[in-house]
């Protein structure tokens, strides 16, 4: 009997049952989806269901347009199938039940494939290595939790290290084997494409990988043997004709299963081809460019942030300095792993050297993206894994007698067993403090926002109509369909549209996208994003959304029935939380600054002195003395008279070091307790002890400052439950926490 063998199954089950421990933490406060993105691919699960096969479009998605699901439908559809399979067995078991633990399912699945690839490259040593420092992996907490649901990081890592594991023996197979591996892992690569439009980022690593054993080979020859340089190429590809034809059936078989069940066409390597040229900085041309404006969009500002990003928190404090301890470890072993793969030179192993390379290229400092930072999860531990396979080979490998015999004691299983754990502790603890802190994105403004937004797709699910349209702030929207089965008026997908383009173009299904831009020098300027929204007018369906708890009633309103009357988007509920509530509170706070601010400047002081508790500000031009009292009075002094001013203003500002100034907060205007003489208005901007930095005079405004509106996020919250907002909206559900609100637009009584 293999007892080794079963003992690493046994290994392996316990750090499924370890890492799945952790990943159910973070989800006990939550009974449904915990990302945002979950509910796109929970409302594919659940067409799938109710249709019985695959559903082209997500009708709750950009109502009442819906929009296309696309061809990445592999994990929802295997969701039904699981889900299917438990239900027939126990009925009590929901569709939703399978989809909140499918993420910590295929999470400690995902620890086969890793094992298996450490053992190919480091022995079963490496694998279990490999094993474990993928189960303490922090920064695959929130997306693997309970609750999560999201393709990229769910699908794409489990397929990607089947892939990777079958290009590796594929690479090491004899010429016999190779077309078993290359049907296998064209197979499995080809249902990787139907679960990610990203699966094409491994077809570098293994182009590459096939490039780094042609290159050494032919090195090799051409430094040891007698012939040329032409010699050595040729001979370098005859002796790799079948790993050639191995590689090529691989990316046949991907061609194959993304045209005839993803419905693509096979020029589709035409725009992969062009993606990276543009990566390496060939080719493209003067296209318009965007802002990265999303947070997942932006670069890794540093190295640092991408590598400590992995096993983050765990942290040694000396002194003042604060060492990634972790962090440093890992470094070190997958160091040692590629300095080994450098000294063997096995073309399986010369694989690592592009996968490291083309995952560097994704998240660039300053050029990539951070969301790619996931793509390297099933990279790092392998390379910790076989580090330590490594460390532990030069510890075999010691001259006991030069080190005096005391390296032999190490090798003593039990020692090696408490060693092992010695090490291996403060990586459990870190995962289990790390998914402890873990939240919803609802938590990460507002504690409480989660339970409250339950209850109101609980109360919209059991009380509206199915064909109700809500308004929600995009960032929920998924979060909004896939809980309450209610069509969103924007969420978590995006569409863009070219401001006097998308109007005027009948192949443009939804009207409106959700950011509109105009393009100005080869710049995209989007309306809301870095560009500054206009006032009655349609800036995109997240801008107007996410603008509603900001908009004064009339604004408000126009928003309503436009999107009813001109785009048939006819909104029935709008959700309101907490947090939009302080929005509303801090725009009601900043609107007169806002106006001040921008109004025309009459002077700005020359001196300011103090008579008594008085301040004088100097001027010039007639205004040598401007006087503002302790009593908040506010004249021009002259010789024959007072002339009262419009009231003042006060503005904190912050000095950096190198002398700018930078507005930090507005205390608010303070009109005249009578009519002005002078139109104009005093602004002092204070410093961070209270001094006085500057004063400007600028033209009264006092006219506009009273007629801005009361914000609706301020209306929705501080009205009682029931109680009518305006004649055409209603509380219709107020969350038990109080937190979120649901308005009711009664549209019977909407001019």
């Amino acid at each position: 009997m293999n007892y080794r063998r079963w003992l690493i199954v046994g290994y392996l089950l316990v750090l499924m049952a370890f890492t799945t421990s952790v990943l159910l933490i973070p989800g006990q406060k939550y009974d449904t989806l915990t990302t945002s993105d979950s509910g796109w691919f929970y409302d594919m699960a659940a067409d799938i269901e109710e249709n019985n096969g695959i559903v082209g479009n997500n009708r709750l998605s950009h109502a009442p347009y819906g929009l296309p699901y696309g061809s990445d439908f592999s994990q929802s559809l295997m969701t039904v199938m699981l889900y299917r399979a438990i239900h027939a067995v126990s009925p009590d078991v929901s569709l939703m039940d399978v989809v909140r633990y499918w993420a910590p399912l295929i999470f400690a699945l995902t620890l086969i494939p890793l094992f298996l690839i450490g053992r190919e490259l480091g022995g079963d040593l490496a694998g279990c290595a490999a094993a474990f420092f993928a189960a303490v992996l922090t920064s695959s907490i929130y997306w693997m939790k309970v609750g999560s649901f999201d393709r990229d990081p769910i699908m794409s890592t489990i397929l990607a290290a089947w892939v990777m594991y079958l290009t590796i023996r594929l690479f090491k197979a004899p010429r016999s084997s190779i077309p078993t591996f290359a049907v296998l892992g064209g197979l499995v690569y080809g249902l990787f494409g139907l679960s990610w439009a990203g699966w094409w980022y491994l077809v570098p690593i293994i182009v590459g990988g096939l490039l780094f054993a042609l290159l050494v080979k032919f090195l090799e020859k051409l430094v040891h043997g007698a012939i040329g340089a032409s010699g050595a190429l040729l001979s370098s590809l005859r002796e790799h004709l079948g790993l050639i034809a191995g590689v090529v059936s691989v990316l046949l078989l991907v061609t194959i299963a993304l045209c005839t069940v993803g419905g693509q066409a096979p020029r589709l390597w035409i725009g992969i081809i062009q993606t990276l040229f543009g990566y390496a900085g060939i080719g493209g041309g003067a296209g318009v460019t965007f802002t990265r404006y999303a947070g997942e969009m932006a670069a890794p500002e540093s190295w640092s942030d991408v590598i400590y990003s992995f096993y983050g928190g765990g942290d040694l404090t000396v002194g003042t300095a604060s060492i990634p301890i972790l962090t440093v470890l890992i470094s070190i072993l997958s160091t040692l792993a590629l300095l080994k793969f450098c000294w063997s030179r096995k073309r399986w192993e010369l694989l690592a050297f592009p996968w490291l390379i083309v995952l560097m290229a994704m998240v660039w400092p300053g050029a990539g993206q951070a969301r790619f930072t996931r793509l390297w999860w099933p990279l790092v531990p392998v390379l910790a894994g076989v580090g330590v396979a490594v460390l532990a080979s030069l510890i075999r490998r010691a001259s006991f007698e030069q080190f005096g015999g005391w390296l032999e004691h190490l090798q003593r299983p039990i020692l090696i067993a408490f060693c092992a754990s010695i090490i291996a502790t403060p990586f459990i603890l870190n995962a289990y403090g790390t998914a402890e802190h873990t939240t919803p994105p609802t938590e990460w403004n507002f504690s409480g926002l989660d339970a409250g937004y339950m209850d109101a797709f609980d109360w919209l699910r059991e009380n509206t109509p199915e064909s109700s349209v809500v308004a929600i702030q995009w960032s929920y929207g998924h979060l909004l369909t896939g809980a309450s089965r209610r069509a969103s008026v924007t969420d978590g997908s995006e569409v863009r549209g070219e401001e006097g383009v998308w109007e005027n173009d009948p192949s443009f299904t939804i009207r409106p996208p959700d950011y509109i831009y105009y393009v100005q020098d080869h710049t995209g300027y989007i309306y809301g994003i870095n560009a500054n929204p206009r006032s009655y007018a349609v800036n995109g369906r997240r801008i107007d959304v996410q603008q509603l708890p900001t908009m004064g009633e009339d604004e408000f309103r126009w928003v309503i029935s436009t999107y009813r009357d001109n785009y048939n988007c006819k909104i029935d509920y709008i959700v309101f939380d907490a947090a939009q509530y302080l929005q509303a509170m801090n725009a009601q706070k900043w609107g007169p600054a806002k106006i001040l601010l921008d109004s025309t400047r009459k002077a700005t002081s020359q001196t300011v002195s103090t008579e008594d508790q008085n301040y004088v500000f100097n001027f010039g031009e007639n205004r040598e003395n401007v006087v503002f009292t302790p009593t908040g009075d506010v004249y021009l002094r002259t010789d024959s008279e007072s002339k009262h001013l419009d009231g003042y203003a006060f503005f904190a500002v912050t000095i950096s070091e190198g002398g700018q100034i930078s507005l930090s907060d507005f205390y608010g205007f303070f009109p005249p307790p009578s009519a002005p003489d002078i139109p104009e208005t005093l602004l002092v901007f204070l410093d961070e002890r209270g001094g006085i930095v500057t004063a400007l005079l600028v033209e009264s405004k006092s006219a506009e400052i009273n007629a801005l509106p009361i914000p609706m996020g301020i209306r929705i919250f501080e009205g009682n439950v029931g109680d009518f907002i305006t004649d055409y909206l209603q509380i219709g559900y107020t969350s038990s926490n109080g937190l979120v609100k649901v308005a009711q637009v009664i549209h019977e009584n909407m001019p």
